[in-house]
């Protein structure tokens, strides 16, 4: 019986097998509906169908080809809203893994375009674009409908605006291009000099209208001079110092144009308007200081009228936006000479969102935009000025002054005693070693630590620390070996409860390391990083490759910046070495190190080189690659190097082949420079060879390479123009 029962289920699951079996066959797997939404002026045609299939198994590849009718073109061809791309014989294809519906779109073809109507402003200036206002632009379709059409483009001669000697524009429809439009007269270059309220001395216009290179001088009831010009012979010169005016003389100063140029160079192709830059000088000050009244702390200022009748102190922070408008000195009555005081009662500054905060000090005339400001420019004072060094303490808050850039600040802060020397020293490795000495009160800090750091020049932050002694001194020591070259460090100070207890007790603000509190007499003047023109401690190690300065910085904080004197760049041209175009780099080097192959294994230990361009608006380049920039090297693979490297008698030179790039005409190349292996220094010189050129070749093509200078971000930038060869 038992084995009769696993026949029969032997039986049953064998005929179920061959059943479903025979129906897999029959089926022929998955299948997905096909759609075809085609357009009415397309036919489609599909390979080993006859017709356009509504149904096909899953995994069957689709190809087809797609025919628009005549006067039209394939606009698109999507499947399931993913756009489909015909191969070099015009197939496309499609996996079918899903229903899918394929789309086909057609559009008219644009036969010709053709401007029927000029705009109505015919005549440009170099820079300017088409005024459309006016144009009619039609457009012939290949079904033989015309139709006006606004969705069009302009092209230029040349760029993507007006060029000086431009004589037509053409509009671009869908790829079409119209007949060139003739405008009324050349494109000349336009030249506007805006006197800025103030006004420019008859002799200048007369020396403009004397020179029959220059056409349509005009002058506004601004005055507001503009002319043009198609060519020029040679430089003209901008008004002086002595040639713009502006009131009652000496009320307002010229300070220069726009730029700081001073004359229209004679192959300027730009249209550009020169814009008066001064100082108005509101109140002739005389002298200002803190005074203490009782309980009351004063800053009291001092002058005689010049330009204002009335104006108000006015304090400001530009980082946070912070103001306060002061006390208001004149009235109706005052005449220009008359003398003046004015004690503004600091105490209106204590409030949490002025603590800390360097304010300037200006004073303003007037209200809206017609107002204006005098800030305090110490350059344009004597000496004895202003005390910077004074500060007044009145309980629990200190006043003092504060410059930047040149301009007087008032600084209102906490009041905290921290003095400290700053001392240089070598440890036995002849490694560069400061140690800061200082003293804060005793009765309130004795027994507590103080936490002293460098950040940003060396990673991790440096930090060290100091039990504060019973007579409230301290003393931590840095060795800067490992700190970076050429980078800027942030010194900060805090009072915490212990190395192991970071609790902060004590810091003031930002938590930096008071310029204020520094009583070194031994600092000597110096310009690097963000010690900019200040006081600092120049400790050096024992080669002079690496020299620290340890000052007083642009924030009002303690500021690190060292780099190689025991190698210098002195400046940057274009040269060719071994037959190839070549950025170079040049400077000197001690004795003390020793051979010329000694001084170029020590320039490349640590060399970083490349090439790269930039898409900032102000440089000119056309593309962007500033991601992946060509890595120079003193080898590579093939044994072929970019980057050469010479030494003799105290000279050095580092030469970048430009070539090793892929370049365009028109680009603006630049370089990362260092010799501590730092990717992101921005190669920067005070002396560049803007007059250097060097012949190169892209593919068949001549082409040269011009040195010049980027200033766009605040600093002498080496650029590399690619041009066509002249």
């Amino acid at each position: 019986m038992a084995n009769r029962k696993r026949g029969l289920i032997v039986l049953v699951l064998a005929l179920v097998a061959v059943l479903c079996f025979g129906a897999l066959t029959a089926c022929g797997g998955v299948k997905y509906a096909v759609t075809w939404n085609v357009s009415e002026n397309a036919t489609v045609t599909v390979t080993d169908h006859d017709e356009l299939p509504s149904e096909v198994a899953e995994g069957t590849t689709l190809t087809f080809q797609v025919a628009a009718n005549s006067g039209y073109e394939v606009d698109s061809v999507r499947a399931n809203d993913r756009t489909l791309r015909a191969d070099k014989e015009g197939n496309y294809s499609v996996d079918v893994k899903a229903d899918t519906t394929i789309e086909v779109e057609t559009i008219e073809q644009v036969s010709s375009v053709t401007v029927k109507t000029n705009p109505t402003t015919m005549t440009y200036y170099a820079g300017e674009k088409v005024d459309t206002d006016g144009m009619v632009v039609e457009v012939a379709y290949g079904s033989g409908r015309t139709a006006a059409e606004t969705d069009y483009s302009i092209v230029y001669e040349s760029g993507s605006a007006f060029a000086l000697g431009d004589t037509s524009f053409s509009v671009r429809f869908r790829g079409v291009d119209s007949d060139p439009v003739q405008l009324s007269a050349p494109v000349e270059v336009k030249i506007t000099i805006d006197p800025n309220g103030g006004e420019i001395a008859a002799d200048y216009v007369a020396a403009l209208e004397a020179n029959d290179e220059l056409h349509m001088i005009s002058s506004d009831d601004a005055d507001v001079i503009a002319f043009s010009y198609a060519s020029l012979t040679e430089n003209v010169a901008l008004p002086t110092a002595e040639q713009w005016s502006r009131g009652t003389e000496g009320d307002y100063i010229f300070t220069g144009w726009s730029n700081g140029a001073t004359e229209i160079a004679a192959d300027n192709e730009s249209s550009v308007v020169y814009t008066a830059s001064y100082k108005p000088v509101l109140l002739a000050l005389e002298s200002i200081y803190y005074e203490v009244d009782g309980d009351v702390p004063y800053l009291v200022i001092s002058g005689t009228f010049r330009a204002a009748q009335t104006a108000y102190l006015y304090l400001y922070e530009g980082n946070d936006m912070v103001e306060l408008k002061g006390d208001t000195v004149g009235d109706e009555n005052t005449k220009r000479g008359d003398p003046f005081e004015l004690k503004f009662d600091m105490r209106k500054l204590v409030e949490a969102e002025y603590l800390g905060k360097w304010m300037d000090i200006k004073f303003v005339a007037g209200e809206g935009e017609s107002a204006e400001t005098q800030e305090i420019l110490l350059s344009d004072y004597p000496e004895d000025f202003v005390d910077t060094e004074q500060i007044i303490v009145v309980g629990d808050f200190s006043y003092s002054f504060a410059t930047y850039n040149g301009l007087l600040k008032a600084l209102y802060s906490n009041y905290f005693m921290n003095e400290y020397t700053l001392t240089g020293s070598q440890d036995a490795e002849g490694n560069a070693v400061l140690t800061i000495d200082g003293k804060v009160d005793a009765e309130d800090w004795a027994g507590k630590t103080v936490r002293i750091d460098f950040e940003g020049c060396v990673s991790p932050s440096d930090v060290q620390y100091c039990v504060i002694a019973a007579d409230g001194t301290y003393s931590v020591t840095f060795n800067f070996a490992n700190y970076s070259l050429e980078t800027d460090g942030y010194c900060h100070f805090s009072i915490v409860e212990s190395e192991s207890d970071p609790t902060v007790l004590y810091k003031d603000g930002d938590g930096n390391l008071l310029n204020a509190g520094c009583i070194n007499t031994d600092l000597e003047t110096v310009n690097i990083g963000l010690i900019e023109n200040q006081k600092a401690l120049r400790i050096s190690n024992v080669d002079g490759t690496r020299v620290s300065y340890v000052g007083l910085g642009k924030w009002g904080g303690i500021v690190y910046r060292a780099q190689n004197e025991a190698v210098k760049t002195e400046g940057v041209t274009l040269a060719t070495y071994e037959g190839k175009p070549c950025l170079a780099i040049r400077g000197t080097y001690i004795a003390e190190l020793g051979t010329p192959d000694d001084v170029i294994a020590y320039l490349t230990q640590d060399l970083y080189a490349d090439i790269q361009n930039n898409a900032d608006g102000g440089s000119g380049s056309t593309n962007s690659d500033w991601g992946s920039p060509t890595v120079l090297s003193l080898g590579g693979e093939d044994g072929a190097a970019t980057i050469f490297v010479t030494a003799e008698g105290g000279e050095w030179t580092i030469y970048l082949d430009l070539s090793a790039r892929e370049n365009a005409v028109g680009e603006v190349l630049f370089s990362h420079f260092s010799l501590d292996g730092n990717t992101g220094s921005n190669l920067t010189s005070a002396n560049i060879d803007t007059e250097a050129t060097v012949a190169g070749t892209i593919g068949d093509t001549a082409v040269q390479y011009r040195l010049g200078v980027f200033t766009g971000w605040g600093t002498q930038l080496v650029s590399i123009y690619v041009e066509a060869a002249a």
